[in-house]
């Protein structure tokens, strides 16, 4: 695997830890109560099941079955707000929550008022982007704060949203510019004319209509990364893997790119910061964190991933998990379900019995 850096400039005061998982999960026990699993031990949300629940990396939102919109953080279920709530969702550090008109945001314990008159939005693991219908304008929240992504002047909305990755979102302007916000600032690309766009943590790739080769956002630079536009590619947090014109995988990680062979493989996946890939002879590896591992001599079928961990059955119906890089193998047992919840795995055995897999430890739990 060869190595090759390229040239890209930042700083590390730039560097946020966008990753702030608590190892959560949730389920109903044979009594129907709503319990969850958080680092090593559980306890119960409600003595009855939720009308719905999502699981973030942080919390756990869910309407209890009272019609009452709830959200678990830190070790403790509140109620952020009366009334009803139309739709949420839960990234890694956020609950986004949307009533008949209004945005919220739930970061870090604090519930957040973003429009009283939301439009289109994305969410992000560490931001929420979203139209206001009254300004048409485009803002962001992060890190605390509103910004203003894209000034609105007419009933048309201000920007229309391209690709979104943790901490990055890419989006068109009315006025037809292409631009990418990252963090706190935006930033005006010189293409207009971009295709097929994908978004990651501190990274946006895309391809140009009218110019050839594989054009790259990370930290806040824009580089050409491969000169002829590649044959396919998928982008993660910091991590791009492509196959070129000339038949090469090859896949760039933290501003380095690494040649991993001329071949084109027969499979790989990028989800989050993992990317599960073929070798030439069919070998399946996994790439996290700037190193290839091993994990069988074929490919196996519905790889299940999330964040740092790859979770799939071998040839004996085996489940293995590739989780912060290492492998484990477990017990054969037969499992009702399975669920990958960010890096924590839920297994569900006869009876309603639960086992759950977290930090490289299996723990067996009420």
């Amino acid at each position: 695997m060869k190595k090759v850096l390229i040239p890209f400039i930042f700083y590390s005061l730039l560097t946020i830890n966008y990753s702030l998982s608590q190892n959560l999960s949730a389920y109903l026990n044979v009594r129907r109560e709503f319990r969850m699993f958080e680092d090593s031990f559980t306890h119960q949300l409600d003595y009855l099941p939720p009308l719905d629940y999502k699981i973030g990396g942080n919390a756990i939102a869910y309407t209890d079955n009272r019609g009452d919109f709830k959200i678990y953080q830190y070790g403790a279920s509140q109620k952020p707000i009366d009334g009803l709530v139309q739709l949420y969702g839960v990234s890694n550090d956020l609950v986004f929550i949307k009533t008949a008109s209004s945005g919220y945001v739930w970061d870090q314990g604090q519930l957040v008022l973003l429009t009283r008159f939301a439009g289109d939005f994305v969410l992000c693991d560490s931001m929420v982007g979203f139209i206001d219908i009254t300004t048409r304008s485009l803002f962001y929240y992060f890190n605390g704060k509103i910004h203003l992504g894209e000034e609105g002047t007419t009933a048309e909305a201000a920007a229309t949203f391209l690709a979104s990755g943790a901490n990055t979102i890419a989006f068109m302007s009315r006025e037809h510019r292409f631009k990418i916000i990252w963090r706190d600032s935006v930033y005006e690309q010189e293409t207009d004319y971009p295709q097929t766009v994908k978004a990651g943590a501190d990274v946006v790739a895309w391809l140009d209509q009218y110019d050839t080769g594989l054009r790259v956002f990370y930290k806040g630079e824009t580089k050409v990364i491969e000169s002829f536009s590649p044959r396919v590619y998928q982008v993660g947090n910091d991590l791009i893997a492509w196959v070129t014109y000339e038949g090469y995988f090859k896949i760039f990680y933290k501003g380095n790119v690494y040649e991993i062979g001329q071949y084109v493989p027969n499979f790989f996946k990028i989800q989050d910061n993992v990317i599960v890939y073929a070798d030439k002879v069919g070998y399946s590896f996994a790439f996290w964190q700037g190193k290839s591992y091993p994990l069988e001599n074929f490919v196996p079928n519905d790889i299940i991933m999330n964040q740092n961990t790859a979770m799939y059955y071998d040839r004996s119906n085996i489940l293995n998990i590739f989780s912060f890089g290492m492998k484990h193998t477990m017990p054969i047992e037969t499992y009702v379900s399975t669920r990958l919840d960010y890096d924590v795995i839920q297994l569900e055995l006869q009876g309603k019995r639960f086992k759950f897999f977290s930090g490289g430890k299996v723990y067996e739990l009420p």
